[in-house]
């Protein structure tokens, strides 16, 4: 009966948004000594970052199933170093991660929170940086994407030469009709640090140039 518990709970999060590419974000927790003990699997639970208003709320959460293992499993030492022992979705490094601190959490429901737009540029930053949320959060909003194919060097050109032109409307029209367009998105894309290929396409990361 667990088992089909279980099996229906994980259909029904997978579904929950069938047309989202983000699913939904959640940990194992349990504690060392229970893992130790062999009771991780009765004292220690899936958590749903998405369910939480912040850190301190998740952190509170664990401490309220910590006491009320100790009254249904025993042991004979307290609860009190978590294990995070399996992670779904989550950003970055975190999914890698066995032990999550209260900021920790705090970064990952402000993630949660985002639109899609908002997570996949997070993800932009986190893939071309540090992987570190807390700077991907600091530093998304003027990420953007050019909608450009890796290696189509012409449309990168035409794309960051006409914002450069917009700003100048005197320039000639015999200039904008003669520049190395191909050229000048070759050069951007090998040597401007905020010109950055993910997932196969060009993005412009405005934090990899400060």
């Amino acid at each position: 009966v667990l088992i089909q518990i279980l099996s229906l709970y994980r259909k029904e999060c997978n579904n929950a948004d069938h047309n989202s590419k983000y699913l939904i974000m959640r940990i194992f927790f349990t504690d060392w000594n229970s893992y130790n003990s062999g009771l991780q699997m009765t004292a220690g639970e899936w958590l749903i970052i998405d369910n939480f208003t912040d850190g301190e709320d998740v952190i509170c959460h664990i401490n309220k199933m910590w006491k009320k293992w100790d009254l249904d499993y025993p042991l004979d030492c307290p609860r009190e170093e978590l294990l995070i022992s399996d992670s779904e979705d989550l950003p970055g490094d975190m999914g890698r991660k066995e032990f999550l601190s209260e900021s920790d959490f705090d970064f990952l429901v402000q993630y949660g929170e985002l639109s899609e737009d908002d997570r996949e540029k997070v993800d932009v930053v986190m893939a071309t940086t540090s992987n570190d949320l807390r700077n991907a959060l600091e530093n998304y909003e003027d990420v953007s994407c050019l909608e450009i194919s890796e290696g189509d060097f012409q449309h990168l050109g035409e794309d960051l030469a006409g914002n450069e032109i917009d700003c100048y409307p005197d320039v000639p029209e015999f200039f904008i009709q003669n520049f190395d367009y191909k050229g000048y998105g070759w050069e951007a894309a090998n040597h401007w640090p905020s010109i950055q290929v993910v997932n196969g396409q060009y993005w412009n990361v405005p934090c990899l140039d400060r």
